[in-house]
């Protein structure tokens, strides 16, 4: 999936699109995708500017990001998955590993491990040159429809 494909799938927009490419995705269950960090993200003039790092409530976003991806994938019929938009309603058991700075390829991948009710849990994890940076779990609305 490309940033096209992405874009028809998400709402968000420069500056919060943060996944630049899907490299994997098994529908309602898996996914992985790519964000490569440069010193032009626009939060590093203001996150540590002497010592740039991305900020964790945005490798959060990655991941619920990437969350929405795999579930949007299983409505590749459906004309209206663009239209529908998630929400984080819980974000558990997260651990920040390392830092992540400019220079930095991250592959984000998550997995969904439960749906109750209108909410889906997933797993994820974030990782750069093969070492993981940042781990966790996530509940997430089930998309609505964007009004």
């Amino acid at each position: 999936m490309d940033a096209l494909e992405i874009m028809k799938r998400l709402p968000h927009r420069y500056p919060f699109l943060l996944i630049d490419r899907v490299l994997e995705v098994q529908p309602g269950k898996y996914g992985k995708g790519l964000k490569n960090i440069t010193i032009n993200e626009p939060y590093f003039q203001g996150h540590f500017p002497e010592r740039p790092i991305v900020p964790g409530i945005l490798l959060i976003e990655m991941l619920a990001q990437m969350a929405a991806l795999v579930y949007t994938a299983t409505e590749s019929e459906d004309e209206n998955a663009a239209e529908k938009v998630g929400y984080i309603a819980k974000i558990e058991e997260v651990k920040f590993i390392d830092l992540v700075q400019p220079g930095d390829q991250l592959i984000i991948e998550v997995e969904n491990n439960n749906i109750f009710g209108n909410f889906i849990e997933v797993r994820g994890k974030i990782s750069s040159e093969n070492k993981v940076v940042v781990k966790g779990k996530l509940i997430v609305t089930q998309m609505h429809e964007k009004s």
